[in-house]
C-alpha cells in the first residue's frame, strides 16, 4: 500500500468513528427529551379525569404512558378535556363497584389498551 491509500483509509476511519460518536450522541439526546416529554405528559394526564379513568379500566398509567404513541395520548387527553359529560364522569370515579364507562369519548380506545394488556 502507498502513503495515499493509508492517508485515505485514516480518514476514512477517523469520519466513520465521528460519525459513530455523533450518531450515539443524537440517539442518547433523542431518549433524553422523550422521557422529558412523557414526565411533562404525566403531569398534565394528572390534572385530568382520563388519570382516574386509566386506573378505572385497571391500565397502568406509568404503562400506559410509555407503551401508548404519545400522539393517542394527547388526543386522548384533548377529548377528555373538552368532554360534556363531566359530571357523570365524577360520578362514575367517585363510586365503587363496575359501572358503564360506556359515554366516555376515550372509551373505545381504553377498552382496547385494556384488551391487549391482558392479553401481553
Amino acid at each position: 500500500m502507498n502513503s495515499l491509500s493509508i492517508g485515505i483509509s485514516a480518514i476514512f476511519a477517523i469520519l466513520a468513528t465521528a460519525f459513530g460518536v455523533l450518531l450515539l450522541a443524537a440517539i442518547l439526546g433523542n431518549q433524553k427529551t422523550a422521557r422529558r416529554y412523557r414526565k411533562e405528559i404525566g403531569e398534565r394526564l394528572s390534572n385530568l379525569r382520563l388519570s382516574r379513568m386509566l386506573a378505572r379500566h385497571h391500565i397502568d398509567r406509568n404503562s400506559y404512558l410509555h407503551t401508548q404513541p404519545v400522539l393517542d395520548i394527547e388526543q386522548q387527553m384533548k377529548r377528555c378535556s373538552s368532554c360534556a359529560h363531566t359530571v357523570r364522569c365524577d360520578d362514575l370515579l367517585a363510586a365503587n363497584g363496575d359501572a358503564d364507562t360506556s359515554f366516555c369519548d376515550n372509551d373505545d380506545e381504553l377498552q382496547a389498551i385494556k384488551r391487549g394488556n391482558e392479553a401481553a
